[in-house]
């Protein structure tokens, strides 16, 4: 391998590592984001990205974290490698995910609301 070869392979291990590649850890900032920019709870945030790592592929998970983190540098990484499904998934899915997990039984009473101190 070529040393610019070797060094755009670094570089594309970097950016997908800076947006998540762990399942568990992408759940976890998922969650933590779903809670920071929602008025839902950690338990509806926790099944909605259970939910996201089941149904969305690997580029749609990444754009929907950067999309919740409100990371433009992440986004503009994500959608050069995401198709025009991944991105409409992505840009869709959280106006069917707390729907599928309160019909799973997921509690939605308990979420906060960002103007009650």
């Amino acid at each position: 391998m070529t040393r610019a070869s070797t060094l755009l392979v670094m570089m594309a291990v970097a950016v997908v590592g800076c947006v998540g590649s762990d399942d568990s850890d992408l759940s976890v900032r998922l969650t933590e984001a779903c809670v920071a920019t929602s008025n839902m709870g950690p338990e509806l945030c926790s099944c909605i990205a259970t939910e996201a790592t089941a149904t969305l592929s690997a580029p749609a998970q990444r754009m929907l974290l950067a999309l919740l983190e409100k990371s433009p540098t992440d986004l503009d990484a994500v959608k050069r490698e995401a198709s025009l499904a991944d991105a409409t998934a992505a840009s869709t899915f959280m106006l069917r995910a707390p729907a599928t997990c309160a019909a799973r039984g997921v509690p939605t009473q308990g979420h906060t609301t960002k103007d009650t101190p």
